[in-house]
């Protein structure tokens, strides 16, 4: 099989982020074959695009191929597997280094009940940063999720992130520590309707950095509707 994505956001920060105010494009395709009942290979082509409405940051162009492989390990445990690489030119902006390296994730899920599912995941992924053009993110999550019947979930997760900067040759020594972030969170849902779920969530933030007045701790909680056709 063969699909297609395409993916556009536009960010418009305030106060001292204005410098990565940016409009970006993602188009990519995917193929996918199965080669067993059990085992899927898969390949996955990316285009992407992020245009900054000031100069202070290099607009970027990246190319990135990944080949992967999932499927059952055992009746109760799935994995899968996606590695490949990625090319970035920047131009303009403050003289970064542009990205050409390794990208990837895995992902390990367990399902020891038909209602109980586990979810261990690493990925390396390329974001945009508030001081240069892009920032190396390595991100590791754990999930848990418990179904209570056919109408009410909940779902646990907490995850590591850190950060490494793009390399910029005169700029603050600070600018070039890694940072990290940690976050825990819960949500829950019910299955009001066939045609309607009501959601509560809850998410802790944490961000530690050698960057002033960045470090920050934040906690959010909101209710949401999703509406069915």
């Amino acid at each position: 099989s063969i699909g297609a994505e395409y993916r556009f956001k536009w960010y418009d920060f305030e106060g001292a982020f204005n410098d990565i105010d940016n409009t970006s494009h993602d188009a990519g395709v995917e193929a996918k074959m199965e080669i067993s009942p059990k085992i899927e290979l898969m390949a996955t082509y990316t285009f992407g695009l992020v245009d900054y409405r000031r100069n202070v940051l290099g607009d970027n162009r990246s190319h990135a191929l990944t080949a992967g492989i999932g499927g059952l390990l055992t009746p109760r445990i799935r994995a899968m597997l996606k590695a490949g690489y990625m090319y970035q030119t920047i131009s303009g902006g403050g003289g970064d280094a542009a990205y050409k390296g390794f990208i990837g994730m895995l992902t390990v899920s367990w399902t020891p009940t038909e209602n109980l599912k586990t979810d261990l995941t690493y990925v390396r992924a390329i974001e945009i940063s508030q001081f240069r053009s892009y920032q190396v993110v390595d991100r590791v999550e754990a999930r848990i999720s418990q179904h209570f019947g056919p109408k009410f979930s909940v779902e646990i997760y907490g995850n590591l992130e850190i950060t490494d900067p793009a390399d910029r040759p005169g700029a603050p020594s600070y600018q070039d520590e890694l940072f990290l972030r940690l976050s825990a969170g819960a949500h829950a849902e019910y299955r009001a309707q066939d045609w309607l779920a009501v959601g509560l969530w809850f998410e802790w933030q944490t961000r530690i950095t050698d960057i002033p007045d960045e470090d920050f701790t934040a906690v959010r909680a909101g209710l949401h509707l999703t509406f069915y056709l």
